[in-house]
């Protein structure tokens, strides 16, 4: 048996393995390494607190009241937006590392629960989620995890868990629900000992979370559910990055079956799986869930034989056989490290240092009641660097369809292009690459270059 001081310095050594690995691209790429929607982010970090919570944003909506929440008690630190930015997202990745092993330490036990956790920290799948920069992703699913602790502990304080879990994001919710009716709905059949608290407040608070995750995405835009789409991991990347962890993972499900099949385990893998098998909307947005799923079972299996190496035997080809059993965990543990490395190479920053020096310097170039127009790649990163209204085609305040803008940017039309920008607010300011000058630009007066990517309009009709 391993003492309670022994416990949580294995624990705090693994949370540390980690932050470290998630810090590597910090060190190897500099200060923004992350991906997409980093900016996003930091837009509502610098916006003015003008309430508590700060009104909804571009990517935090109504939906994401508690990441809200979470950030603001964050910025009353009045720390740089860049240390609440990263420190406030990494803090998050902890929590979710934290609450999964509590989780599995609690059901399937500490040996269990410390696998998951190392699990979690070398993961491909889990690095590349973390690099696209899910901030209520990671927040959502750390407070599920704890809402499933709470759940199996039978403790009441699971309703809180749960509405943290609902009123923080969207997708998470989606799957936390029928996970949660499910298991309960099991239970009740099974007249399990749950049955015993399993009163009308129970239900009532099932009810009650339900109703709540209704009124937060009132109204309902079906036609948007039932044709959405996400730009992640496909079911072939997800499979390539995870590939080393299924056989440990079948392993674990063959073993522990019957007392996986008594827990939150069984339906939480149940709804994870049918969306990318029945391709429901956002698919592609729950393999880090169905990847967590793949891990606590991965973890039994790495215990079973674990178990079966450890044990007692007197014959030779035993031996031999437990060696072999060794070397194949090894193995697959090695060759997963191996794949969150080559993420690590292959997942670089989004924007190079040259823009983020330009980025840096829209405050002093760039009138606080002017407006920014600039790429869609570029868009995250200029609203998340300024306080102007920005424009970007597609994605944001954007007045134009995309057949519109395909016709603008083909065009060589002078006049034409001119009537197209006068749509825009002015004083009106173009953040773009140089080499975008001249689609974006009606003639090559009509720009004042100010920075290498901040250019003044000029060219203003009536």
């Amino acid at each position: 048996m391993v003492n309670l001081p022994k416990k949580i310095l294995i624990v705090s050594a693994i949370l540390i393995l980690v932050l470290g690995i998630r810090i590597l691209p910090f060190l190897k790429y500099g200060d923004h390494p992350l991906g997409y929607d980093t900016g996003f982010y930091r837009q509502y970090i610098i916006s003015p607190t003008i309430s508590f919570p700060n009104p909804p944003s571009e990517i935090l909506g109504r939906s994401s009241l508690g990441t809200r929440i979470f950030i603001d008690i964050l910025k009353f630190s009045h720390l740089p937006p860049n240390y609440i930015l990263y420190g406030g997202y990494l803090f998050s990745i902890i929590l979710v590392g934290l609450f999964l092993f509590l989780f599995t330490h609690y059901l399937f036990g500490f040996s269990a629960g410390i696998l998951a956790l190392f699990l979690f920290a070398i993961s491909p799948a889990q690095y590349t989620t973390y690099w696209y920069f899910l901030w209520k992703n990671a927040l959502g699913t750390a407070f599920l995890f704890w809402a499933f602790l709470m759940i199996e502990k039978r403790s009441y304080s699971a309703i809180i868990s749960s509405l943290l879990v609902v009123l923080t994001h969207t997708t998470t919710s989606i799957i936390f629900i029928p996970t949660v009716t499910i298991y309960y709905l099991t239970c009740l059949f099974k007249n399990s000992s749950f049955i015993k608290l399993l009163n009308k407040k129970w239900w009532l608070g099932v009810v009650g979370i339900f109703g709540l995750f209704i009124f937060i995405q009132w109204p309902i835009n079906f036609s948007y559910y039932y044709n959405a789409q996400a730009l992640f991991l496909s079911a072939t990347e997800y499979l390539r990055l995870s590939v080393f962890l299924f056989p440990l993972a079948i392993i674990g499900l063959y073993s522990y079956w019957e007392k996986i099949k008594k827990s939150l385990l069984l339906p939480f893998a149940l709804i994870t799986f049918s969306f990318p098998i029945f391709y429901l909307p956002f698919y592609q947005r729950i393999f880090p869930f169905i990847d967590l799923v793949i891990i606590i079972l991965a973890s039994f299996g790495i215990k079973t034989l674990f178990k079966y190496v450890i044990g007692p035997n007197s014959l030779p080809t035993k031996n031999i056989h437990k060696i072999g059993v060794f070397l194949f965990v090894i193995w697959m543990l090695t060759a997963t490290s191996i794949q969150t490395y080559s993420q690590i190479n292959k997942l670089r920053p989004l924007v190079s240092k040259d823009v983020i020096q330009n980025l840096e310097s829209i405050s002093t170039i760039i009138p606080k009641n002017a407006s920014i127009l600039t790429t869609t790649d570029l868009a995250p990163w200029v609203y998340g660097w300024s306080q102007n209204k920005v424009f970007a085609p597609g994605l944001i305040n954007n007045p134009y369809s995309e057949t519109a803008w395909e016709k603008f940017w083909s065009s060589s039309d002078e006049k034409a292009k001119k009537e197209f920008l006068n749509a825009y607010p002015k004083p009106l300011y173009l953040f773009i690459d140089e080499n975008y000058k001249y689609i974006y630009l009606p003639s090559e007066t009509c720009g004042e270059k100010l920075s290498e990517f901040i250019y003044k309009y000029t060219c203003i009709t009536q």
